[in-house]
């Protein structure tokens, strides 16, 4: 994302996971060339400005810790982080060109604290992992705020293709591995 902005661009990295957040990000970050322009926030993205909030941790798999409880029938660890809405977060901000959400079944809380946001930026695109953990009715909650919202349900493909998908076929799949493109 820092190499797509540009060096007048800026890049927020939320991640709340204090081992990725304090060590590999940077690490990362510096090792590509990448430390400008780019920070680090080491919150959780939800619904909710200033509040501490528990969040598990998973130390075999980075890539599974979440806010969600969903998480905590495999938890390593649950510690407290402080949480934020992308409202505030990008509040100062005068341009906004892409959102990219990837929070292991919390999708919808990181939605509902984007809304003045959408607002603002109106032709923002958001990617979005969409982790079915969740269960049917949470994940349809979601998909009809998406679309109520004026964002026709897309897909990214495996061919990198961005295609109409609808509710109902990403129900019948939950094993898949659906990345939402909304515009």
């Amino acid at each position: 994302m820092a190499a797509a902005c540009g060096p007048e661009g800026h890049v927020a990295a939320c991640e709340p996971n204090p081992l990725l957040a304090g060590t590999y990000l940077p690490q990362n970050l510096a090792l590509n060339g990448f430390y400008h322009g780019v920070e680090i926030c080491p919150k959780v993205v939800g619904n909710i400005d200033d509040r501490m909030v528990d969040f598990v941790l998973h130390d075999d798999n980075f890539a599974t810790s979440s806010l969600e409880r969903w998480a905590q029938a495999h938890c390593e660890e649950t510690i407290q982080v402080p949480m934020v809405t992308l409202d505030k977060l990008c509040a100062d901000w005068p341009r906004l060109d892409l959102v990219k959400i990837d929070a292991e079944g919390a999708e919808a809380l990181v939605w509902d604290g984007m809304r003045q946001t959408l607002n603002r930026f109106p032709h923002v695109a958001v990617v979005m992992e969409l982790h079915l953990q969740r269960g049917p009715a949470q994940t349809v909650g979601l998909l009809h705020k998406i679309e109520r919202a004026g964002n026709p349900l897309r897909s990214i493909n495996y061919e990198g293709e961005i295609v109409p998908v609808d509710a109902a076929t990403i129900l019948a799949q939950p094993q898949d591995h659906w990345t939402l493109w909304l515009r």
